[in-house]
């Protein structure tokens, strides 16, 4: 009975562990899609999972555009807090935070990480029209 009851065990596991890739699999796939209902769900369950730096800074950054897009500005401001804290050098994650500060008329901030973007890619025409649209919205 004991074995029965062990091997029952050890099949539910490699079923639940042999299912797990598909599963993160669409959550991947789900947490990339922009126009996606579940983004945010999806991309929180891969943040909650072991990723290396590289995935968790794309998956915050994924997910702060998901809560940008719902208006939850502070949101999407930690999410992005967390992929700039993970990499500093990229140019989107100051224009994505910027633009959530320029939503919450936080002038300052939004401008400081806007002319920051701008600084690490001057031919992103993106950063420009942020920084455009924040001067024009003070």
């Amino acid at each position: 009975m004991r074995r029965i009851a062990v091997l029952a065990g050890a099949i539910a596991g490699l079923a639940i562990f042999g299912a797990s890739p598909a599963f993160a699999q669409n959550d991947r796939t789900t947490c990339e899609d922009d126009k996606s209902d579940g983004k945010i769900a999806a991309c929180t369950r891969l943040l909650n999972g072991s990723l290396s730096a590289k995935d968790r800074e794309k998956f915050s950054n994924e997910r702060g555009v998901g809560y940008f897009r719902q208006k939850e500005w502070d949101l999407a401001i930690s999410d992005f807090n967390e992929a700039i804290r993970l990499n500093p050098k990229d140019n989107v994650l100051y224009g994505n935070r910027a633009d959530s500060y320029r939503n919450k008329k936080e002038w300052d901030r939004a401008l400081s990480d806007i002319n920051r973007a701008v600084q690490l890619d001057p031919k992103n025409r993106r950063n420009y029209y942020i920084r455009g649209l924040t001067f024009y919205d003070q």
